[in-house]
């Protein structure tokens, strides 16, 4: 039928409505005209619901084929080649694809692209997003047992908008073939069926970029405890040329007032800051304390995230940091002058044995004279920020994993020095 429309100069086309398949022609901006030319050629004008799904020609408003089926979650799906090609490639919005489309208007407003591909295909979408596809193999070896471990438990995190992972780093970055390599991709192949098994079943493989020379417990950063995500001392990563491997800001108490005010923690102008620190060396507890005595205690990540600021553009990248005064302390020896500015954490050796340098503004003294001063304050009002690492320190550090790749590990001996009690198998 729609042929012989089209035979007759009619732009005829398929429409799938409801369960039913019917044949349509021409199409039209409003109903008013489609009614109009309904009166001329004869027929009835019809409009589709607001969750039809229509597909054009590009650059044209020519309908090739029209789904609807209402409210129901149901989509068009598309497969291409048929077969045809063993693993057909497909593009959307400049970036290669494997695997099928879906299309559903969820809630008949803006069109949801779901892509439909089993895991394999997903991980190889993930790798080079998540990690340099240059990168010695074994390190992408184990970069795609955590993924795809990940993957395995997070499946159906997003089933309320009809899908089951999204492509941010709310799950795992994924945007599909387009910077995949051959090197990628065979870390993704040697990988086939394998998971990081704790039990005997997927671990939750959380990863990040660096750790700054340490990992955590995940008890320390969020309020889960897994077992196999405890904190591991690393020696392994270099910090050099790491992506905010070492990184350095100054805050000041008015900064320090404006950031927390901005983000809704009303104060009467900060005084000082502090904090605790965990078995690993990773900042447990941020303290901040106002004029009037009231502190702000902001713990495990959000002590990672709370003096983060656009304003300012000031970032703490991980849970790794000090808080020095801005303030240093002299001290004259035999060997020249040596300046110290982590004051909170020095101490003094003198003829009585080593004493700690306490809080109260204090001179250090020795038979020569005054040596310095030590602040009241964790500072004068001036706060220097010294951190390493990059993300939550949570599990495998990619940077940490691309050196002992270097050194001669394995994927297997990767995953198991930053997982603790695991081991790589199959399952099911």
């Amino acid at each position: 039928a729609v042929d012989t429309l089209r035979a007759g100069g009619k732009k005829a086309f398929i429409a799938y409505n409801g369960g039913a398949i019917g044949v349509r022609y021409n199409s039209y901006l409003s109903l008013a005209e489609a009614q109009n030319a309904a009166a001329t050629l004869g027929g009835m004008a019809v409009t589709g619901s607001a969750y039809c799904v229509s597909v054009v020609e590009s650059g044209t408003n020519d309908i090739l084929f029209q789904f609807d089926w209402g409210s129901n979650s149901t989509g068009l799906g598309i497969m291409p080649s048929l077969g045809e090609v063993p693993r057909p490639i497909t593009w959307f919005k400049g970036y290669k694809y494997a695997g099928a489309f879906e299309y559903k208007r969820m809630d008949g407003n803006n069109i949801t692209v779901i892509g439909v591909l089993d895991m394999q295909e997903y991980i190889k979408g993930v790798i080079p997003y998540e990690m340099n596809a240059n990168w010695p193999i074994e390190a992408l070896k184990a970069q795609a047992l955590c993924a795809k471990s990940f993957a395995t438990t997070y499946v159906g995190k997003h089933a309320n908008s009809g899908f089951d992972l999204c492509t941010t780093d709310d799950c795992q970055v994924y945007y599909g073939a387009q910077s995949a390599n051959q090197n990628s991709d065979a870390a993704v192949d040697q990988t086939f069926g394998q998971y990081i098994l704790y039990n005997g079943a997927p671990i939750q493989a959380f990863y990040h970029s660096s750790n700054g020379g340490s990992t955590e417990d995940i008890t320390n950063v969020w309020t889960q405890d897994l077992p196999y995500l405890r904190a591991v001392n690393d020696t392994f990563e270099d910090l050099s040329t790491s992506t905010n491997g070492r990184w350095e800001y100054t805050y000041t108490n008015d900064m320090l007032t404006n950031i927390l005010n901005g983000k809704g923690y009303a104060n009467s102008g900060i005084v000082n800051m502090s904090a605790t620190y965990t078995a690993a060396g990773n900042v447990l507890n941020l303290m901040l304390t106002d004029a009037n005595g009231k502190t702000f205690n902001f713990a495990k990540e959000k002590a990672r995230t709370i003096l983060s600021s656009k304003t300012y553009n000031t970032y703490t990248y991980s849970q790794r940091f000090r808080i020095s005064s801005g303030l240093n302390l002299s001290v004259m020896s035999a060997g020249g002058t040596t300046t110290r500015s982590d004051l909170e954490n020095m101490t003094v050796l003198g003829s009585g044995g080593r004493l700690s340098v306490p809080n109260a503004a204090t001179q250090i003294v020795s038979d020569s004279g005054v040596l310095g001063t030590v602040p009241q304050t964790v500072g004068n009002g001036t706060y220097v920020v010294q951190g390493s690492g990059w993300g939550h320190n949570v599990g495998m550090s990619q940077n940490g994993a691309k050196s002992m790749a270097l050194q001669g590990w394995t994927a297997d001996a990767i995953i198991r020095y930053y997982f603790t009690g695991v081991q790589i198998g199959n399952i099911g």
